[in-house]
């Protein structure tokens, strides 16, 4: 199926909010996430691909968000940025629906970008290790060593922080 006027409205109506909170755990940062979001519906609205399904289309609509979440972070402007003041950690509001859901995704908010990332979709977008290796490009056994040491990592960090919530 081609991108039309009605698959652009069942893009944006379907795929915005996935593609912000991809962006949003990039950059750490609500209003760069607003940014990298309207870059990558214009990216989808430029493309004339085609599309197998809905899968399809949203599979490649996360590695859109994903490449121009990696594009924002690289640009001269972002890094300026960054270096010039420090970059708040904006809280997902559907992740924060109580104490310990907050407490956890903040953890999360700290992983480094491998495990975050993934462990992000795997869990709260509920992809699978093959959609997430599609996605980012890397093997599925890549997916689930980067889950398994992701774990670790919150276990790790949670320790004893969620007993007190």
């Amino acid at each position: 199926m081609e991108i039309q006027q009605q698959t652009m409205e069942e893009i944006i109506r379907s795929h915005t909010d996935t593609i912000w909170r991809i962006a949003l755990n990039y950059t750490r940062n609500a209003a760069d996430a607003d940014d990298v979001t309207q870059n990558a519906l214009l990216r989808c609205l430029q493309t004339d691909k085609t599309f197998e399904s809905g899968e399809h289309l949203r599979n490649w609509v996360i590695r859109v968000a994903v490449n121009e979440s990696k594009r924002w972070l690289a640009s001269p402007w972002h890094r300026l940025m960054a270096a010039a003041c420090q970059i708040d950690t904006a809280p997902l509001e559907a992740a924060q629906s109580g104490p310990r859901e907050r407490a956890l995704y903040q953890a999360l908010l700290q992983l480094p970008e491998k495990y975050r990332l993934v462990l992000y979709l795997y869990y709260y977008e509920d992809r699978t290790a093959a959609e997430i290796a599609q996605a980012l490009g890397i093997s599925v056994s890549g997916v689930t060593s980067r889950l398994a040491r992701g774990r670790a990592r919150l276990k790790k960090a949670l320790k004893g922080e969620l007993d007190d919530v």
